[in-house]
C-alpha cells in the first residue's frame, strides 16, 4: 500500500488513473464521448448518444463537432460530413464548405423551390423564400407586387414610398410633376424649379419660347402665353396646338372634351369612346352599344344576330335573329315568312305553300291542287283542281269538252283530255262535226 500517490494515479496500490484519465502514466484525458467521462486506463469506455468506436473518439455518421451535437447540412452528399468542422461534398442543387446554403435562385429545406423571378440577384432567405430584395418596380416579401403606377421602384415594405419616379416626377409619392417644388407627400406645385413658371400650370410654362417683350405671343401654336410665359398646350388637344386660355384649336383626341380637353367622355357616359368635343355628347361607344339622341351609350337592339351593331350608328353589323328586318332589326318580317332581308323585309322564303310573292302575303289561286303554288310566280305546283287549266289554274277548259267524273275535262294546254261531246271535235272541242246527208233516193 502506498501512503501517496505520484500525481495522475490513484487507488490503494496508486495502479489505478485519477477519474477521467488513462494511459501508461495516466495523463491521457479520456475521450468526451465516454459515459461520465470515465475511461479503462487502456482509454477504452461506453459511448455517449451520437459517438462511436472503442474510445468513443468519433461522432457517428451525420453528426460533427466537439460533442457530436451538430447535424451534417441535407446538402451533405448521403448526409456525411467532416466530424471538426462538418465540410462535405454538395448535393446538386446546394453550396457552401458546409453545403448549408441554397444555390443562387433556389430556397427551402431540400434548395428544390425556385426564388421568385422578381428577386434581385434572383436570392432569397433558404427558409422562407424573402427576397433580399427587389428589381425596379416590385415590392413585397416575395417581390410579386408591384409598386405604385408612379414610382420606377419603391420600397420593399411599401409600395406607395417611392425611391424613384417616372418621367421627371419627384416625391415619395412621385406625384409632384417635372420642374416642381411640392410639399411633401403632396402633388401640387408650390413654386418652379430655375427656368420654369407658372406652379399653377404645374410649371410646364418658360420664358424662352416668349415672342415680343412682354411676351403676348409665342413662338408656335404648340403653346399659349400665360402670365409672362409660354406653356405647353394640353395634352390632349387635336394636334397639340392651343390658344390661351387654354383653348384647343383643332378639337380633342379621342375620348376628351372640353376648351382643354380635360375632360373625359367617359365622365358624361361610362361606355363612350369617342364624343362631341364641345358638349361631350357621345359619338362612339364601346362594343355592343351605340350612341342615343340624348348622348348616352345604349345597348344595340336584342333583335341584332349577336347583339352587335356599329358602334356610332347602331344599325346591326351581323344581320338580325329570324323574324326582323330594317337596320336596327327593329321590324317584324311578314307572318308568313320563314326569314326576311334585313334591309327590304322581303322574304327569303314562305313559311307556307300555300301564298306567295316578295312578302308572302298572296294567296295561291283557289283552282290549284292543294291551293299550293311557286313562291315567285304564284304558279300552280300540282295541277289544278275542277275543269281549270292554266299556270294559275284560272282559264275553264272548253265547255265542249267530255266529262268523266270530278276529272278535269283538260290537260294544262286547255286540251280535252276525254273528248268532245256529241256534235264537236278538235283538240279543244271548237269545231262542229260536219253531218254529210247521201242522196238514197235516185228516181225521185
Amino acid at each position: 500500500m502506498c501512503d501517496t500517490c505520484i500525481q495522475g494515479f490513484d487507488g490503494r496500490t496508486c495502479s489505478e488513473c485519477v477519474h477521467g484519465y488513462y494511459g501508461t502514466h495516466c495523463d491521457e484525458p479520456c475521450s468526451a464521448g465516454c459515459v461520465n467521462g470515465t475511461c479503462a486506463k487502456d482509454g477504452t469506455c461506453l459511448c455517449r448518444p451520437n459517438f462511436m468506436g472503442v474510445m468513443c473518439d468519433t461522432c457517428v455518421d451525420g453528426r460533427y463537432g466537439m460533442l457530436c451535437g451538430q447535424l451534417c447540412s441535407a446538402g451533405c452528399i448521403k448526409l456525411t460530413c467532416d466530424k471538426t468542422k462538418g465540410s462535405c461534398a454538395c448535393l446538386h442543387n446546394f453550396s457552401g464548405d458546409t453545403c448549408e446554403q441554397c444555390k443562387t435562385g433556389l430556397y427551402g429545406k431540400l434548395c428544390d423551390l425556385p426564388c421568385s423571378g422578381t428577386c434581385i440577384g434572383g436570392t432569397c432567405s433558404r427558409n422562407d423564400g424573402k427576397c433580399t430584395g427587389c428589381v425596379a418596380g416590385y415590392t413585397g416579401d416575395n417581390c410579386t407586387a408591384p409598386c405604385d403606377l408612379t414610382c420606377a421602384t419603391c420600397l420593399q415594405t411599401d409600395k406607395q414610398h417611392c425611391m424613384s419616379c417616372k418621367n421627371g416626377y419627384t416625391g415619395t409619392t412621385c406625384r409632384c410633376p417635372p420642374n416642381c417644388n411640392c410639399a411633401s407627400g403632396s402633388d401640387t406645385c408650390t413654386s418652379c424649379t430655375e427656368g420654369y413658371a407658372n406652379p399653377k400650370q404645374q410649371c410646364k410654362c418658360q420664358s424662352q419660347y416668349c415672342g415680343g417683350d412682354r411676351c403676348t405671343e409665342c413662338m408656335d401654336q404648340t403653346y399659349y402665353a400665360d402670365k409672362g410665359a409660354c406653356c405647353k398646350c394640353p395634352d390632349n388637344c387635336e394636334g397639340g396646338v392651343c390658344k390661351s386660355g387654354p383653348e384647343c384649336l383643332s378639337g380633342c383626341i379621342d375620348g376628351f372634351y372640353g376648351l382643354d380637353c380635360s375632360i373625359r367622355c367617359s365622365s358624361f357616359s361610362a361606355n363612350c369612346s369617342i364624343c362631341n368635343w364641345s358638349d361631350g355628347m357621345c359619338l362612339e361607344c364601346k362594343n355592343g352599344l351605340y350612341p342615343h339622341d340624348n348622348g348616352s351609350c345604349v345597348s344595340c337592339n336584342s333583335n341584332c344576330k349577336n347583339k352587335q351593331c356599329n358602334s356610332e350608328t347602331g344599325e346591326c353589323t351581323n344581320g338580325c335573329v329570324e323574324m326582323f328586318w330594317g337596320s336596327k332589326c327593329d321590324m317584324d318580317c311578314s307572318v308568313n315568312c320563314e326569314t326576311c332581308k334585313q334591309h327590304f323585309g322581303m322574304c327569303d322564303s314562305c313559311r307556307y305553300q300555300t301564298v306567295h310573292g316578295v312578302y308572302c302575303n298572296e294567296s295561291c289561286s283557289f283552282s290549284c291542287k292543294e291551293s299550293k303554288c311557286d313562291r315567285s310566280t304564284g304558279h300552280c305546283l300540282n295541277g289544278c283542281l275542277g275543269d281549270n287549266f292554266g299556270i294559275l289554274c284560272q282559264t275553264n277548259c272548253p265547255a265542249n269538252c267530255q266529262k268523266s267524273g270530278s276529272d278535269t275535262s283538260c290537260n294544262a294546254d286547255g286540251f280535252c283530255t276525254f273528248g268532245c261531246i256529241d256534235g264537236y271535235e278538235g283538240d279543244n272541242c271548237s269545231g262542229k262535226t260536219l253531218i254529210i246527208f247521201s242522196n238514197c233516193d235516185s228516181n225521185i
